[in-house]
């Protein structure tokens, strides 16, 4: 409410510079009038700044607030669009940059590609509940019919495993081909999920590697059927894959080895489609799959995560990297309408195709492009409405006099599109059950909380990064040599606060002594890992995917007797006997990272006739040190029960199939960190007593809240958000759950790497009078893939100076990099 004499601020207009561009009918004027809109300076040319303000309506979402992109990507965009290089955009380069990249992000024509949502695998002999994720993929059913019924896509494709009952992939059929001399598992041998090489056919290649399934989705029997359920669209486009018997096909483009090709792309390719949004099972075999070789197929592609079930949550996370690397993006079903009719733009789809879209027409651009349109007049325009800044804007623009708008638009339905002509098709669906009443679409946007957390950050002014979109994937971003010369003053967005980051009073000396830090230390001796270390260690599947997966990754050792290994021992342990007569695990022992031995208590190194011999034959050279678990197995069992075992597990398979990768322990029985995928695992969540989470994140909901007290900040991992002002809040809650002994918190945002190891390092700071460099060596002896993103660390560095009134970490320390 407005205090006496004020007056409340006008409700803003509504405009959308691209609005007219989305029509299905519109005129070359339109064009003149969308980039008269953002030549600010009416000289018939864009400059850089004028390039940028393009880009922030230009990548924004349904709300028209833009989202960030890093100065450095600016330039990539500026450089590529500015195909005369004469730093300056003209009307006929914009023109040239419509015809594919601009006019995908404002008018995609998409395709739903709903992946194998077939009875064996919901309720047959694949189900996904009997695979180690336990997902039911039965789940996904009323979720892409929703999707279908509230969703306007140009495209609808179902996709079919289609196999002939002699597939290569069945166990049941192993005997059928020859196994090649180079494959480890003989067909008698093998069980399901093993994999096996068999001799290829001369036609093929020499060699093919298959996992062996169970015998599923063979053609023209009812576990190759779509879900009863499941509502058909007439016209749509149907996909077989793997009808070929000699060759499994997980991708709805291609088979495994990529030596042919299903109709899917051209299909798409002949309906002009740019956006591709796959759904269905499983997201880490086919789904993923199809998404890889969308993206390579030169499609903008969006995973819809809610819509997908899969076999592994380990393998999933991993896909979900891999996928995120090349440009796919996972996004919830709610926010899909706003993006298929062009109102929510993000920037990181696909953004390395959105780049070099620009290169393919700089290179093929005629040499001599002037037309009647080449130069717009600069008298006689009609003042039009700028866009107003936002928070999130990646550079600072000019304040302007003129009247401030919000971007908004409605945008028409679902259409074809024929490059060449610009005409329109419509392509309406019909469904072969009633469509029900679904109401209108939820569009998600950046909440409230999000956007109060950002400031206005004037990159002119600070050192080219290198950084995050909004995922945690990437590391910490690197600074210039000159960093501490530049000023990087950033304002906090409607309040009066202002940062410096580099203007702070290094050089002086501390008023008094900084308190003593009180971080627990680990009284293990050299040559001995504690159990919470070797469990760490057991978690670090993230910091290069699919270590723990690998069986060649951490080499667990059983040094008791033969009696005690069957009746319990660590997952994943190999009993000594079997290390020493195991030639070929002898033969690769420079692989290993890690090596570690156990027995009943660990009091003594390598004291037990049997650790001595164990650690004698893999370190014969000195070369390979063998650690002893504190505290052996007795230690481990306690803390970690859960991760205890009597089977035995050694391969790949069998460890994608049995094993939970859990987050890394911070404190004993106390405080994890983790990712957003555990924290909705409940068997994680469970194992490991959570009582409270706080959940840093945008990306993953809170799903336990019957069960779990969370807290829940909405934010996201882009330098600009101003963490530190949740410092004390979160800080407050974990004093306040500890007040109880039996609390135990789970910290995470997306991946564990940035947001989340923030808020624990303030934590660690205010608790234990640490540095931040202290707090930082050690939580990442805990977890080494933590990495705070170059804003987060200058945020702590300055909380660092409040607590002590002397700053003692440095930014461009190496460590943090």
């Amino acid at each position: 409410m407005g205090t006496k004499g004020s007056s409340m601020p006008s409700t803003p207009d509504i405009y959308d510079p691209f609005d007219s561009l989305r029509r299905k009918n519109f005129s070359d004027e339109e064009y003149e009038n969308c980039f008269r809109y953002f030549d600010f300076q009416k000289q018939g040319f864009w400059t850089r700044e004028d390039f940028c303000r393009f880009l922030n309506a230009l990548f924004s979402n349904e709300k028209r607030k833009p989202y960030p992109i890093l100065s450095e990507q600016i330039d990539q965009y500026f450089h590529e669009t500015d195909f005369n290089q004469d730093k300056k955009i003209d009307f006929n380069e914009f023109l040239q940059a419509w015809k594919k990249p601009i006019k995908c992000a404002v008018r995609p024509v998409s395709a739903l590609v709903i992946v194998d949502v077939q009875n064996d695998f919901i309720s047959g002999s694949l189900a996904l509940h009997s695979c180690p994720a336990n997902h039911e993929g039965e789940e996904v059913v009323p979720i892409i019919n929703q999707v279908i019924r509230n969703v306007n896509f140009d495209v609808i494709a179902y996709t079919y495993d289609w196999h002939p009952s002699n597939h290569i992939s069945f166990y049941e059929n192993r005997h059928l081909r020859k196994i090649s001399s180079k494959s480890r598992v003989s067909a008698a041998a093998a069980r399901v999920h093993d994999k096996v090489i068999f001799a290829g056919s001369s036609n093929l290649t020499d060699t093919i590697e298959q996992i062996l399934w169970p015998a599923h989705c063979v053609q023209n029997t009812p576990g190759a059927d779509l879900h009863r359920d499941l509502i058909r669209i007439q016209n749509a486009v149907h996909v077989y894959k793997g009808t070929n018997p000699e060759l499994d096909s997980y991708s709805a483009f291609w088979d495994n080895m990529k030596l042919s090709k299903t109709s899917l792309d051209d299909q798409l390719k002949e309906r002009f489609v740019t956006d591709v949004y796959v759904v269905g099972l499983a997201t880490d075999v086919c789904v993923a799959s199809t998404a890889t070789h969308a993206v390579e197929n030169n499609y903008r592609t969006v995973l819809i995560e809610d819509a997908c079930r899969g076999v592994s949550e380990h393998a999933i996370e991993v896909k979900r990297i891999e996928l995120n690397q090349i440009g796919c993006i996972f996004v919830h079903s709610d926010v899909v309408p706003a993006m298929v009719t062009g109102e929510d733009r993000r920037p990181e789809i696909a953004r390395a195709i959105f780049v070099e879209n620009l290169k393919t027409i700089g290179r093929h651009r005629p040499r001599d492009l002037t037309s009647k349109n080449s130069s717009i007049s600069t008298t006689n325009i009609t003042t039009m409405p700028l866009a107003r800044t936002i928070e999130r804007n990646s550079v600072s623009l000019p304040n302007s006099p003129q009247k401030t708008y919000t971007l908004a638009s409605n945008l028409p339905t679902q259409y074809e599109e024929n490059d060449s002509t610009e005409e329109k098709v419509s392509t309406k669906k019909t469904l072969d059950i009633p469509r029900k009443n679904s109401g209108s679409s939820q569009k998600t946007g950046i909440t409230s909380a999000s956007a109060a957390s950002r400031r206005s950050v004037n990159h002119d002014v600070l050192p080219v990064m290198r950084g995050r979109s909004n995922t945690d994937v990437q590391s910490a971003m690197s600074t210039s040599n000159n960093l501490r010369q530049q000023q990087a003053n950033i304002s906090g967005s409607g309040s009066d606060k202002t940062i410096n980051h580099h203007n702070n009073p290094r050089s002086q000396s501390p008023t008094s002594p900084k308190p003593k830090c009180t971080l627990p230390t680990t009284l293990c001796q050299p040559g001995y890992v504690t159990a919470s270390k070797l469990f760490n260690m057991m978690g670090y599947g993230l910091q290069n995917q699919y270590l723990f997966m690998l069986a060649h990754y951490l080499y667990i050792i059983d040094c008791r007797s033969k009696e005690k290994f069957s009746e319990s021992h660590i997952i994943t342990a190999i009993h000594w006997e079997d290390a020493l007569s195991g030639a070929v695990y002898i033969s690769i022992v420079e692989r290993f990272s890690e090596i570690v031995l156990y027995d009943d208590k660990g009091i003594f190194f390598n004291t037990s006739t049997e650790m001595r011999r164990v650690s004698n034959r893999f370190s014969p050279s000195g070369t390979k040190t063998c650690l002893t678990l504190s505290g052996g197995f007795e230690a481990f069992r306690t803390l970690f029960p859960f991760a205890c075992t009597q089977s035995d597990i050694r391969s790949t398979v069998d460890r994608e199939k049995f094993l939970t990768i859990y987050p890394s322990v911070v404190l004993d029985n106390l405080l994890y960190l983790g990712t957003g995928h555990q924290a909705t695992n409940w068997k994680v969540v469970r194992d490991l007593k959570i009582t409270h989470i706080i959940n840093i994140s945008i990306e993953h909901h809170c799903v336990f809240t019957d069960k779990i007290k969370y807290l829940h900040l909405e934010l996201e991992d882009m330098e600009d958000v101003l963490l530190k002002d949740r410092f004390d809040e979160t800080i407050h809650f974990m004093e306040a759950a500890f007040q109880n002994s039996s609390s135990r918190i789970l910290v995470h945002c997306n991946l564990g790497i940035s947001r989340s190891t923030t808020i624990l390092l303030a934590y660690l700071m205010k608790t234990y009078n640490a540095t931040v460099l202290e707090a930082f060596k050690f939580l990442r002896h805990r977890r080494p893939i933590v990495s705070p993103n170059i804003g987060f660390l200058r945020q702590l560095i300055e909380y660092e100076y409040e607590l002590f009134s002397h700053t003692y970490s440095d930014p461009n320390d190496p460590i943090f990099h």
